[in-house]
């Protein structure tokens, strides 16, 4: 596919292409660099002493395509690919929340609470109980003494336990006492000391 420039709506000294790339319009062989925010790639746009900020994919998809509308909240955009950097015309799709989340459930990226299991083991490796998520984990220890009650515990236990399983390198890790590891259910590993 050629690369098709067209320019930006609302800023008239920047052009975007279909393969992602944005160029000012004085140096059209120097392209803009885009920033990268948490797992968005966007570009800033200054004009006039003001500075706005733009979704690369948002923005391709909404010049190239006049049906969408990029402030519209009830659209997503996904990736094809599944490569947040690619923001070429034809790797972007727009579709709506629960579509995206559909998406990136069957690619396994995205796996929702439901389908996390977080076991508990004692030091010889034997599996105590099983939970359905973190919360319900911490909910446990707090019920039976082990860490004090209260919400600003069960935050700092479900955010501990959270970054120390998603964190750790061995399939388990210990944690209040005991080992842990989160699994989904289709995983067949066993507990290993």
């Amino acid at each position: 596919m050629a690369e098709i420039w067209l320019p930006v709506a609302g800023e008239r000294q920047y052009e975007i292409s279909s393969w992602g790339r944005v160029r000012n319009v004085d140096q059209p062989d120097r392209f803009l660099k885009p920033g990268r925010r948490r797992h968005q790639y966007y570009f800033v746009a200054s004009s006039n002493g003001r500075h706005r900020i733009y979704r690369l994919d948002k923005l391709v998809l909404s010049t190239f395509d006049p049906a969408f509308d990029r402030h519209d909240p009830n659209w997503e955009i996904i990736h094809v690919d599944g490569d947040e950097a690619n923001c070429a015309l034809a790797n972007l799709k727009a579709v709506s929340r629960r579509d995206k989340i559909k998406f990136w459930q069957d690619r396994q990226v995205f796996r929702g609470p439901k389908s996390l299991a977080i076991e508990m083991c004692n030091a010889d490796g034997q599996v105590i109980t099983t939970f359905k998520g973190y919360t319900q984990a911490i909910r446990f220890l707090q019920d039976h003494g082990q860490l004090s009650q209260g919400d600003q515990t069960l935050r700092r236990g479900v955010s501990r336990l959270f970054y120390a399983l998603n964190r750790a390198r061995a399939p388990w890790r210990e944690l209040y006492g005991y080992y842990w590891r989160a699994s989904h259910p289709a995983d067949p590993a066993k507990p290993e000391k």
